[in-house]
């Protein structure tokens, strides 16, 4: 005769072990219990739980490792992710400054042919001096430097100074071995630019501010927002085509268009002092051939 077996779910808890074992655990239960309830044995409890986190560490360390190295590998994925999008961004500009490069390039060979062609008086030769700059904390000026060079290196009063972003000022006192800067934002200071793009001429003027003032803006001409800056040269001492700033709206309404800078005047170490030959007027040479002349006559009597 076939012995039937039930198919109960709590078939395993008819065992004597099994069920010993049960309510044991279910004294220990109420035990601690009891314990955590009663503030005086706390002590003691805390030192079951101390052993109790002892005996778990390890194992769940060893479960913790698997999840950091997922974390981790998830990191390192992200930053790889980052990487590659940064590196093709700059292959993007990379190969978009290489074709301006090109064009720049094929630009100037063109304007050499004509300007060989047309017999055109180009610009003097620029001699350049490198210098480094010195913070000035009391001087004539509101907004200044000085240069640790002078006569001596062919400085002289009105020569431009940069640095890799743009015009900062122009020499306006020489000593033998120094020599003052003036900034382009100083009240005092007047430099004639020109536009991107237009032959209309203007004067920027300093105010004291991170942001010069345009002046004497061509009649009839009204800049665009974002229009690039640059020296027009007029003055027969700066060079022209010296990167300035670009235009912004004015503070106010009705107020002069203000020029943001290329050059952080805020922070300036190295420049670089920018000389060309001086323009010597018709008049000028008169005066100094009379002077010639004179001395001869002179030595003679």
């Amino acid at each position: 005769m076939a012995i039937r077996r039930s198919t109960s779910p709590f078939t395993w808890l008819r065992g004597f072990w099994t069920q010993a074992s049960l309510v044991f655990l279910i004294l220990i239960s109420v035990v601690m219990l009891a314990v955590n309830n009663r503030s005086g044995d706390e002590i003691a409890f805390e030192g079951i739980r101390e052993v109790a986190d002892e005996v778990a560490s390890p194992a769940m360390q060893v479960i913790d490792l698997p999840l950091s190295g997922l974390q981790n590998a998830g990191k390192w994925i992200s930053s790889y992710w980052n990487s590659a999008a940064r590196l093709r961004e700059l292959e993007k500009e990379n190969r978009n400054l290489r074709q301006w490069e090109a064009l720049s390039h094929a630009l100037h060979g063109k304007i050499l042919r004509y300007e060989e062609l047309l017999n055109m008086q180009g610009e003097t030769d620029i001699n350049v001096v490198s210098a480094r700059m010195i913070a000035e904390a009391r001087g004539p000026f509101v907004r200044s430097g000085l240069l640790r060079v002078g006569r001596t290196k062919g400085i002289v009063v009105g020569q431009a100074v940069v640095n890799p972003q743009g015009m900062i000022g122009r020499i306006v006192t020489v000593g033998r071995n120094s020599s003052r800067v003036l900034f382009l934002n100083d009240l005092n200071s007047r430099v004639p630019v020109t536009f991107e793009g237009a032959t209309s001429r203007a004067i920027i003027s300093g105010n004291n501010t991170r942001f010069p003032e345009l002046t004497y803006v061509g009649e009839g001409f009204v800049p665009k927002i974002g229009t690039r800056i640059s020296t027009s040269g007029d003055d027969g001492v700066l060079p022209s085509g010296l990167l300035v700033g670009e235009v912004i709206a004015p503070k106010r309404e009705g107020g002069n268009f203000q020029v943001k800078l290329y050059a952080n005047l805020a922070i300036v170490d190295f420049v670089q002092v920018l000389s060309r030959p001086l323009v010597i007027t018709p008049e000028q040479e008169i005066a100094e051939d009379n002077i010639a002349d004179t001395e001869p006559e002179s030595m003679g009597q």
